[in-house]
């Protein structure tokens, strides 16, 4: 699925920036359902971080919004982009 982004949100073509963070292209895909005045709705994002091995789902049981992760710094308009955040602001530094 990672050639050609097939399934994924390409960063080069469709200006997805979070799909090229800190470590590497991660490979994303999000959705938005009821996003019109009064829906209840849902956000979500999968995420693939090959320089972990690892993958990741983000379920959010409201309407889009700003989501905030850490204190500083500006909200995210996307939820693809908060889980980008995350998995770049959980590495722990070597001293």
């Amino acid at each position: 699925m990672r050639d050609n982004f097939l399934g994924y949100m390409d960063p080069a073509n469709n200006g997805y920036s979070w799909g090229n963070g800190a470590f590497g292209v991660y490979y994303n895909h999000g959705g938005d359902l009821g996003s019109a005045p009064g829906d209840r709705g849902a956000d979500t994002c999968v995420m693939d971080y090959p320089v972990a091995g690892l993958q990741a789902a983000l379920l959010i049981n409201s309407r889009g919004g700003a989501y905030r992760l850490l204190a500083m710094g500006p909200p995210s308009l996307y939820q693809c982009a908060a889980l980008a955040q995350a998995f770049e602001e959980a590495w722990i530094a070597k001293k």
